[in-house]
């Protein structure tokens, strides 16, 4: 079963509906979990709208679209449509969460435990006050983070070296994801006050009953394999004069389909070259 999961902005926060993270789980049952990361400025077409056909943007502008006019469980339906239709994987639940709710469930689940493998410095946005930035740091090794800490560490980009790019923060996102399942895994009484944490900040739409079902089944609910899709392995970068930076595949549509079909369900080897871990 594969579920989408989406981060946006929310409320008072500059492009509050624009997806800032785009990620697919997949429940394998005895095989585990497996992470699949989405970049934002994949090329896609927008759904068949009174906007017109066959216009083609950015994913992480359809959730804007369409949750600006009818709301982030709108922009889900969306989202979900578009994507099964251009990766021809089928999404059977999702969420969508804003930045607030995020901090709220971290914190309700007392921090995650995260392994940072490389430290960084990077500008970030206060989270004070808008147009401020600040400088945060992150030193290698285990560490507990709280809900602003953590999401700090998962949208931080503007650094030098190789955490400075949006492939290496959502390659963050995975690490922020199976050390939330982690917590959720040790403590499941978690789970219900994070429900109520996230209450007027989190969005979801379809079969929830089977996900969870799923998630039980899954060989200890962690994350076995994970793909962030990259110009290292599937895609390449283009200039767009209206939208700029735009990427598609590297080969055809149903090459990636296949290469995708095959990471989520381990039918076929898995994409190569790939950063899988």
């Amino acid at each position: 079963m594969n579920v989408l999961l989406v981060g946006f902005g929310g409320h008072n926060h500059p492009g509050e509906y624009l997806a800032d993270s785009i990620a697919i789980l997949g429940t394998r049952g005895s095989g585990g979990l497996r992470v699949l990361s989405i970049p934002r400025d994949l090329a896609a077409p927008w759904p068949i709208t009174r906007r017109g056909l066959g216009k083609v943007g950015k994913i992480n502008q359809v959730f804007a679209v369409e949750a600006r006019e009818g709301g982030p469980g709108r922009g889900l339906r969306a989202m979900e449509s578009v994507l099964n239709e251009l990766l021809g994987i089928e999404i059977r639940a999702s969420l969508a969460m804003d930045f607030r709710g995020f901090v709220r469930l971290v914190d309700s689940l007392g921090g995650a435990d995260v392994d940072v493998a490389v430290g960084f410095q990077a500008r970030y946005p206060s989270s004070v006050q808008a147009g401020l930035w600040s400088k945060v740091a992150f030193n290698a090794g285990r560490q507990r983070m709280n809900g602003l800490r953590l999401l700090a560490f998962v949208r931080a980009r503007y650094s030098t070296g190789p955490e400075g790019s949006d492939f290496a923060r959502m390659r963050r996102q995975h690490l922020a994801i199976a050390a939330l399942l982690e917590r959720i895994r040790k403590g499941p009484l978690g789970i219900l006050r994070a429900a109520v944490a996230v209450r007027g900040h989190c969005w979801w739409h379809g079969d929830w009953r089977a996900l969870l079902y799923e998630g039980r089944s899954a060989e200890s609910s962690m994350v076995a394999k994970s793909l962030v899709l990259s110009t290292d392995n599937v895609l390449v970068s283009i200039t767009n004069d209206q939208l700029g930076s735009l990427l598609l595949p590297a080969g055809t549509l149903a090459e990636l389909r296949t290469q995708l079909q095959a990471f989520l369900t381990d039918s076929i080897r898995s994409p190569r070259p790939s950063r899988i871990t």
